[in-house]
């Protein structure tokens, strides 16, 4: 089974709902210079490391800079069970599509 794509659309609903987990897996300092609200910092390489983290029952929304590395972390979290999604183009889409609005 392949993960599926979310547009900034569809990840602004799901934060309004509060019914996913955002996954921040680009690195410390990255996140330090801007995230999406509420979202939590795994980086990529530690998250083979956490297989047992405490997202399970919840859809994650995994996020990169520009989607490379989240691609590679949602193909991970859904071969140890999680249910996941990327964030279509990453944190640079992000910013780009809700700042215009």
């Amino acid at each position: 089974m392949w993960f599926k794509e979310i547009s900034i659309k569809e990840a602004l609903n799901c934060l309004k709902k509060k019914n996913c987990i955002f996954v921040d897996v680009r690195t410390k300092q990255e996140y330090n210079e801007g995230h999406i609200k509420g979202a939590i910092n795994i980086p990529f390489d530690s998250l083979e490391i956490k297989k047992d983290l405490p997202l399970r029952g919840n859809e994650i929304v995994v996020y990169c800079q520009v989607g490379t590395r989240g691609i590679r972390a949602a193909r991970l979290l859904e071969s140890l069970g999680y249910r996941v999604v990327n964030l279509s183009g990453g944190y640079l889409n992000w910013t780009g599509e809700v700042e215009k609005n």
